[in-house]
């Protein structure tokens, strides 16, 4: 086992988490603390022989069912905090508003479940490996346990990561939103104690390092192409989209855009990754921090660039179920604006695809040959052919 120090301010919040849990699982915390302290006083004695004999395996042997109940309890609390978050976006939110401290609590119950688990199955390897006079009777059984352990951590370590990284990135997305308000915890009891943004940070660091993995939430975006007044993204934006946009997520393009469609209400913001394309209503980004639509770009099946007598520069987007227009403000109708407007359609536009299943036939109508590149009307540019599914 790997042994890692964690800076004196996670330490601090870590305590802060610990009266989290304290306070709302009494009902466990006697057995978890007894759990944490014996396994780690085991470990301790056998640093210090550099063995596990009988006498010290011996210890914890006595606890396991009550090793296996806990942790069993807090990964099922887990389980249900992550199977709550996977609904839309706008119910993720309330729960997380709602159920902050139980997972601030939960997560760090059962880190200390998995923990003293962890470290009791490691002991009774150890021990078996002692054993050297039936080292190979116990071969196999030895490789089993090993293998079962690391994947049953490994399994359980990620549940943890993934429930903090949502609190984290919700407690940080609401300190972003306009107002900078702060995500407390005690709130529904009326009191405010501790923002919980540390305390998730804190909880995410320490599984980091027991994971080994590097603990960050995702930078800045820097979209490739923007499409504003001013030819930049507004930085306020950015930092929201930083915590609503998934981890990892790269724009390429953000643009400041008219819904002609009404799909959604007001002034919107259409999104590019490359994977999907999104729109939203400003209003829903910049109060809320949610995105109210996202379709895959493998859903798109035609764009087009042209011009509206009343709205001027306009795109249609024709998706597999529906057709979505956009047209932009009095500035992106010439210059380097209209320049930026009419190269979103050219990236959209790249990802126009449709696949063999959804291609008709007739044989009153020969399969015409598809040629190798295609302008779309309205755009001087040329684009690739579209692509077919395999």
């Amino acid at each position: 086992m790997q042994l890692a120090s964690v800076s004196r301010r996670v330490d601090e919040n870590l305590e802060l988490t610990q009266e989290v849990l304290k306070e709302l699982r009494q009902d466990h915390w006697n057995t978890l603390l007894g759990l944490y302290e014996t396994t780690v006083r085991a470990v301790e004695e056998a640093q210090m022989v550099g063995f596990v004999n009988q006498h010290i395996y011996g210890a914890v042997k006595t606890r396991e069912a009550d090793l296996r109940a806990e942790r069993h309890v807090f990964d099922d609390y887990v389980k249900g905090h992550v199977k709550a978050l996977s609904p839309n976006a706008r119910s993720r939110n309330e729960y997380l508003q709602g159920h902050g401290e139980e997972i601030i609590a939960d997560a760090h119950g059962l880190l200390m479940a998995e923990g003293s688990w962890f470290r009791f199955r490691v002991l009774r390897a150890a021990s078996i490996a002692y054993d050297e006079d039936h080292a190979a009777e116990n071969q196999q059984l030895l490789t089993s346990l090993v293998e079962t352990t690391q994947q049953e951590h490994d399994e359980a370590m990620g549940r943890i990561a993934e429930l903090l990284e949502a609190l984290e990135r919700r407690a940080r997305l609401v300190a972003a939103l306009p107002g900078r308000r702060s995500f407390k915890l005690g709130a529904g009891r009326g009191t405010d104690r501790h923002d919980i943004a540390p305390l998730a940070e804190a909880l995410a660091e320490k599984v980091a390092v027991l994971r080994n993995r590097p603990h960050r939430i995702g930078e800045l975006p820097q979209p490739a192409l923007a499409v504003f007044k001013d030819g930049t993204a507004p930085k306020e934006l950015l930092r929201i989209l930083q915590y609503v946009l998934p981890e990892g997520t790269r724009l390429l393009a953000l643009a400041d855009v008219n819904d002609t469609e009404h799909l959604i209400h007001g002034n919107a913001y259409l999104g590019v990754t490359p994977e999907h394309f999104f729109l939203s209503s400003q209003s829903g980004v910049n109060s809320q921090g949610i995105i109210e639509r996202q379709i895959p770009l493998a859903d798109i099946r035609y764009v087009r660039t042209g011009a509206d007598r009343a709205a001027g520069l306009v795109l249609d987007v024709i998706t597999k179920d529906e057709n979505i227009r956009i047209s932009f403000d009095a500035w992106a109708q010439e210059g380097e604006r209209l320049k930026d407007a009419r190269r979103l359609g050219t990236l959209l536009a790249s990802a126009m695809n449709i696949p063999d299943e959804e291609r008709c036939s007739d044989p009153l109508l020969p399969s015409p040959a598809v040629p190798d590149r295609m302008e779309l009307p309205g755009d001087p540019q040329r684009f690739p052919a579209p692509r077919r599914s395999a």
